[in-house]
């Protein structure tokens, strides 16, 4: 928040404003005199008389200064209408702050008058007192940047100028350290000049006003801002921002805290004497009615910023601690009551430190909370313009990170439709006040994806949008839709099984009842046994798929998954060649047991089998995985009679099961090898169910 003429403002959740709080305390403990010496001296001009002001004492001007005044009675003033609480535009309109204030003594004690110019933005301010069309600048730093063009009063305030980080941010920071780094700094102000002309290696980022530069620093977009305390900490506290910290201190070597004063065209010489003795003719109590007025006591930078004032205060609280000493000698009573006033205080800087450390915790807490959101964060206007976003995963965009603030959803990528829908959800959310819900789909690196968008008011001009990737969400519930259709299915033809096996079975025990030859028994028990052995099969079927389904798919291994499932089969005298590392495949936890059964078939059906074959392919179509063997092969119609049922009494349902296991996630297969020269499986993963991962493809 710093420009020609400017304080820093101190935010942070650790070394935040507090600091100066405890430090106002340690002070007072030792002195109430040492906390009236370095009171900082602030004063604030409305160009009206200040409440609670007696006259001003008049200055004790010369006569050629007299003549000067009586000659250029008024004197214009360029002010910056938003540098709050320094100088500003306030809602009525009227011109206040703390440097109109001490125009306003300033003007009493010399007969002065000011008339005040507010033009849009500082540069303009800038830009009157190079071409002599104004007379003085009410707030200035005293700096050599700007010499060249301004005479400068005698200081009237002290500030500093700091580097505001988010809280995450190390401490002691010097701009030394930010070379590199995305430095927001308002346009025009000192601090923009400092980094244009002293610190070239630094990414200087202006922006409009103080508010914009701290929520680019809050939001992530910028690394830090360089502004001065008592405005950085003004708009802090009305904006509620509250990740933010100082950092760290510009310091001019071998200088103290800058100084505020006011500057003149360089040929004025004469009104810079009369400024001059009017600050002078400024009373102690007129300093501190003023500072009360703009500036909190317990943000006066001034405290524990100059070296020289923090000797001057070590001076005076060893010769205070002497005085105590002697004090204690003389009156054990007197040491009583002072060692109970000293607990009382202890206990308060106890609390105060503890409620602070609870108030960092709490502020690192929701930074790690929204560090640990993997949705997209936006902030949009009414327009459906992007105004900030955070995201944790750049990949999710349609936009590349440096071109989506300003830019409109109207070029992410959605259809029209999407974006009507999108714009009414905002406008609905800015009007009534409610969360607004909107999902959609979207091509994101040639894959399609699933959102869904939440919609929360800000304020009168803007929503904040969480957008959630549910892309896998969607396809879980479509494969778990899949699978309970298909377990009722097995449930159908099980029973049905299972019933008319036992209505048989029932049937020729009638019979049995009836015979009087017992010869006839054993025709009939041999039949029972028959059936009996269907409906053991039926069950060992149902057992075997009693479990698909049921589990929602998940993304596996291929190559893991296949080991696995060899190890409970006879591969020591079998080659392999190929491999299928490298790859995963969103399908049914059942995949080893269809892995399984699909080289159990392999060794039955193409025996004898000495080798496999493992590869995969991609195609237009998806990932195609080949599984071969060099045993017999299968002739004919047996080819895709294999993935039947009822398909044969050496591999039973083994080919059925893995049809339909794979099938849940919609993975086909077939088999495509040569008669005589070996079985070949053939497996095509659909798009969107497969992803490559960084392992070598093959062995």
């Amino acid at each position: 928040m710093c420009r020609s003429v400017r304080t820093i403002t101190q935010q942070d959740s650790g070394r935040s404003i507090h600091l100066y709080r405890s430090t106002a305390v340690t002070i007072l403990a030792l002195t109430t005199l040492v906390l009236i010496l370095i009171s900082p001296v602030a004063a604030q001009q409305d160009l009206s008389p200040i409440p609670g002001l007696l006259p001003a004492a008049p200055a004790n001007l010369t006569d050629a200064e007299r003549a000067w005044v009586s000659e250029n009675p008024v004197v214009s003033v360029c002010i910056d209408p938003a540098y709050t609480p320094i100088e500003f535009r306030d809602s009525s309109g009227a011109y206040t702050g703390l440097a109109l204030d001490y125009l306003e003594r300033v003007g009493e004690s010399t007969g002065l008058r000011f008339r005040v110019q507010a033009p849009d933005t500082w540069n303009v301010c800038i830009d009157q007192i190079q071409n002599k069309k104004t007379d003085l600048l009410s707030a200035v730093y005293i700096s050599d940047l700007r010499k060249d063009y301004l005479l400068f009063s005698r200081p009237y305030y002290k500030n500093s100028l700091v580097i505001v980080t988010k809280t995450s941010a190390p401490s002691g920071l010097a701009l030394e350290n930010l070379d590199g780094k995305s430095v927001a700094v308002v346009d025009g102000y000192t601090s923009h000049l400092l980094l244009t002309e002293q610190y070239p290696d630094i990414n200087a980022v202006p922006v409009a006003d103080v508010k914009t530069g701290l929520t680019k620093v809050a939001f992530g977009s910028a690394d830090a801002y360089l502004g001065d305390l008592a405005t950085v900490t003004y708009v802090v506290e009305k904006e509620g921002i509250t990740n933010l910290k100082v950092s760290g201190e510009y310091a001019p070597s071998g200088a103290g805290p800058l100084q505020f004063a006011f500057g003149v065209r360089n040929d004025r010489p004469v009104l810079v004497s009369v400024l001059n003795k009017g600050i002078a003719a400024i009373s102690p109590e007129d300093n501190a009615v003023i500072m009360k007025r703009w500036i909190s006591s317990s943000l006066t930078p001034s405290a524990g910023m100059d070296t020289h004032l923090l000797l001057s205060l070590l001076v005076m609280a060893v010769i205070i601690l002497i005085i105590v000493v002697v004090i204690l000698l003389l009156n054990r009573a007197l040491k009583r009551q002072v060692a109970s006033k000293t607990a009382d205080l202890v206990r308060e800087l106890e609390q105060r430190r503890v409620a602070e450390q609870a108030l960092r915790e709490s502020e690192n807490r929701n930074v790690a909370i929204l560090a640990a959101i993997p949705d997209l964060l936006f902030i949009l206007s009414r327009e459906g313009q992007y105004l900030d976003f955070r995201a944790s995963d750049n990949r999710l965009l349609t936009l590349t990170p440096d071109t989506i603030i300003g830019s409109s959803i109207r070029n992410a990528g959605l259809d029209e439709h999407t974006t009507q829908e999108i714009l009414n959800a905002i406008g609905k959310a800015l009007d009534s006040g409610c969360l607004e819900y909107v999902s959609y789909e979207l091509v994101v690196s040639s894959d399609v994806k699933s959102f869904e968008a939440r919609l929360i008011r800000l304020d009168a001009d803007r929503v904040l949008g969480i957008v959630q990737d549910v892309t896998e969400r969607k396809r879980m519930q479509k494969a778990l839709q899949l699978a309970r259709s298909k377990m009722g299915l097995l449930n159908l033809i099980t029973f049905q099984d299972i019933q008319a096996g036992i209505f048989s079975l029932a049937a020729y025990v009638e019979l049995m009842k009836k015979e009087a030859v017992p010869d006839d028994q054993a025709a009939y028990l041999e039949k029972m046994s028959v059936l009996l052995k269907r409906l053991s099969g039926s069950l060992k079927f149902a057992q075997d798929y009693q479990d698909l389904g049921i589990t929602p798919p998940r993304w596996q291994n291929v190559q893991q998954v296949f080991l696995f499932a060899i190890s409970h089969l006879d591969f020591l005298e079998i080659g392999r060649k190929g491999s299928l590392d490298g790859v995963e495949i969103y399908a049914d936890p059942l995949l080893e047991r269809a892995f399984f059964s699909m080289m159990e078939s392999l060794l039955v059906l193409g025996a004898p089998v000495t080798e496999i074959t493992l590869g995969y392919t991609e195609t237009g179509a998806g990932l195609v995985m080949t599984i071969g063997g060099n045993g017999a092969g299968i002739f004919g119609a047996g080819k895709e009679m294999i993935f039947e049922r009822e398909s044969g009494k050496t591999h039973g349902p083994g080919l059925y099961l893995v049809q339909q296991i794979i099938s849940i996630t919609g993975i086909t297969i077939r088999e495509n090898g040569e008669p005589g020269q070996g079985i070949r499986f053939e497996i095509l993963v659909p798009k969107g169910g497969y992803r490559f991962f960084d392992k070598p493809h093959g062995e």
